[in-house]
C-alpha cells in the first residue's frame, strides 16, 4: 500500500511515482509535504527501486531533518519534510519508489 505518492521532474519531463516504508515519527499529523534532490540519475526508471540509508545516512540541515537515501541503482535522494517539526522515518524494509 503506497504511503504516499510525488513527481519527477527529469529532462524537461514529469514522471509520476508511488513511495511506500516511510513513517511519521511525531503523532497528529494527517498530511505530510516532503521534497527531495536526486542524484546520479540517468534515466528516470532509475528512481525506482527500494532505498536504504546511504552512506551520509542522517544529516540536519538548518532545522530540517534530512535523510540521504540510496537504492540498487546507485540513485541517491535527500529528503526532508516541509512541515516544521515532522520527522521521517525509514521503515524496516527502506524506502520502496515504484513508477507510475
Amino acid at each position: 500500500m503506497p504511503w504516499g505518492d510525488g513527481t519527477l521532474s527529469f529532462h524537461g519531463q514529469t514522471y509520476p511515482f508511488a513511495v511506500s516504508g516511510l513513517s511519521l515519527v511525531d503523532v497528529g499529523i494527517a498530511k505530510l509535504n516532503a521534497v527531495g534532490d536526486v542524484y546520479n540519475l540517468t534515466k528516470a526508471s532509475d528512481l525506482a527501486g527500494t532505498y536504504v540509508a546511504g552512506e551520509a545516512g542522517f544529516a540536519v540541515a538548518g532545522e530540517a531533518d534530512v535523510m540521504a537515501l540510496r537504492n540498487q541503482n546507485g540513485v541517491v535522494i535527500t529528503l526532508s519534510a516541509v512541515q516544521e517539526g515532522a520527522k521521517l522515518d525509514l521503515g524496516p524494509a527502506g524506502l520502496s519508489i515504484t513508477m507510475q
